[in-house]
């Protein structure tokens, strides 16, 4: 069954796109199709204006596919001809052979060797199998060479294009207990950074995000350098720990795009802040497009320019934040925006523009420290 219709969407270097819609809108299956998870049926996906995976056919090869069956239609009338010509000649000589003639079968493939040559010596069958095998020769190829392209730019995907989700809890099933918060930082870094880079960049992020573990009495304990120096293990943090380790490591990949499916969920405001200002600076500085997915009204106005809703698998707005969702004319829209604004959503966006005003400059700064 197919979820998503029509669906046109772009992102630029450095751009920040907010995806709103109820439930059941599409917006993963969005994000995991992008991300090359879900297959496409029709229509295409382009990374870096190069099409991934297998691509529709450009028109010339459409054009190629008619001549080719025009040659090989022609090429069939000029060999049937030819051959009822050549048949009847062996069947004339042949008629008149002496059946007691040892040398009968000898001298009937020498025929047959003849009437073969005088058959290849055609002009036009001869040019008509030779048009033919060089059109099948150059569709073939560029089959070959746009597929080749297509798996490239789709390893490139999976290289460069991360989906950040929390569906699944990622944070639970790839960061288990016994495995070091170190090692859960650096697993993705890329591979030219040294050991001591590696290290520099998970405690500067863990700086950044804010990461900090309590005992059983609620103290606090540890900082982010022992948390990388000393072995400290996954078990130490929380669910909501756990998931920041998760989005950090996923930042510290430094990704060309970034597919963020509710990343805020089970997050509380002064972590909320700082990973949306996190997600800012890889758009300012790194150049990161960002499609911010969420059913939350509040970040989307604070950190997107650009704002696209979804409605049962088709974008039905999209455009600047103002435009789109306060100036709308779509009923469904409307009714989104009424609900998402209650009484408790002025409050917190305003306490969260705090938190993110107040950590913004720290988190640029240890951004910059964690090279990023």
């Amino acid at each position: 069954e197919k979820v998503l219709h029509g669906v046109d969407v772009s992102l630029k270097r450095g751009e920040i796109l907010g995806l709103l819609g109820r439930n059941e809108a599409g917006k993963t299956s969005l994000a995991r199709a992008l991300a090359t998870l879900y297959p496409i049926d029709s229509g295409s996906l382009r990374f870096s204006g190069e099409p991934v995976g297998t691509s529709p056919r450009p028109s010339w090869v459409w054009a190629a596919y008619v001549a080719i069956l025009s040659v090989a239609v022609a090429t069939g009338y000029s060999f049937h001809a030819r051959y009822e010509v050549l048949a009847s000649d062996f069947e004339r000589q042949t008629s008149t052979w002496d059946a007691n003639d040892h040398h009968r079968n000898l001298r009937g493939w020498m025929l047959l060797l003849d009437l073969a040559t005088r058959l290849w010596t055609d002009v036009k069958f001869v040019s008509g199998v030779l048009s033919l095998l060089v059109m099948l020769f150059v569709v073939i190829g560029e089959a070959a060479i746009r597929t080749v392209r297509g798996q490239k730019r789709q390893g490139d995907v999976k290289k460069n294009v991360l989906l950040i989700t929390s569906e699944d809890a990622p944070a639970y099933r790839l960061f288990r207990d016994p495995v070091l918060i170190k090692d859960a930082l650096v697993s993705r870094m890329p591979d030219t950074l040294s050991p001591e880079q590696r290290e520099q960049r998970a405690i500067a992020l863990l700086k950044a995000g804010g990461l900090q573990l309590y005992d059983r009495q609620g103290k606090p304990y540890g900082s982010a350098a022992e948390y990388v120096r000393g072995g400290y293990q996954m078990r130490h943090c929380s669910g909501g720990q756990r998931h920041l380790v998760y989005l950090l490591s996923m930042l510290a990949a430094e990704p060309e795009v970034m597919l963020m499916d509710e990343v805020l969920i089970g997050l509380d405001l002064n972590t909320q802040a700082r990973v949306l200002a996190m997600i800012q600076h890889m758009a300012t500085v790194r150049l990161a497009s960002v499609l911010f997915i969420t059913t939350d009204l509040m970040p989307v106005e604070f950190i997107c320019p650009k704002v696209a809703f979804m409605r049962k698998g088709k974008i039905v707005e999209q455009g600047p934040v103002e435009q789109t969702l306060f100036r709308s004319q779509i009923d469904d829209v409307k009714v989104y925006v009424q609900a998402a604004r209650g009484n408790a959503h002025g409050r917190h966006a305003t306490a969260l523009r705090e938190k993110v005003v107040e950590v913004v400059k720290e988190v640029r700064g240890l951004m910059a420290e964690a090279m990023l």
